[in-house]
């Protein structure tokens, strides 16, 4: 696998809550030749909420494979079941490169939500 750590130029140009490896690194098909897919979520500015500035959908730098997309696309996404964000909520623990407590809150009720869904199935 070639060495990738473009995704901590993100930090500079956004505010992350949640950045993980995609493709083949997530699905674990990946070999010593395989490009690395990074995939995230950032919170949209204040100004893009409140209306005074044009959203901004994703941020995806050149001469990298990483998309980061903001919170109220990766929603739209999600209720789509788009599978390259969906595989970001799913991740094993140690393909999280940067997680915020709050995405961590958030996922863990959403594992003990479906917890108690299939315990009643």
């Amino acid at each position: 696998m070639k060495e990738n750590n473009g995704y901590e130029e993100i930090f500079k140009h956004c505010e992350p809550i949640l950045i993980g490896y995609g493709g083949s690194i997530a699905y674990g098909t990946n070999l010593p030749t395989s490009d690395v897919d990074v995939r995230g979520i950032y919170m949209n500015p204040l100004d893009e909420f409140i209306g005074t500035k044009p959203v901004s959908e994703q941020y995806d730098p050149s001469g990298y494979d990483i998309t980061i997309y903001s919170l109220k696309k990766i929603m739209h996404l999600l209720v789509q079941c788009n599978p390259n964000v969906i595989e970001l909520l799913g991740l094993r623990p140690e393909h999280y490169l940067y997680k915020t407590a709050a995405v961590s809150l958030i996922m863990d009720a959403i594992i003990r939500i479906n917890d108690v869904l299939e315990s009643l199935i």
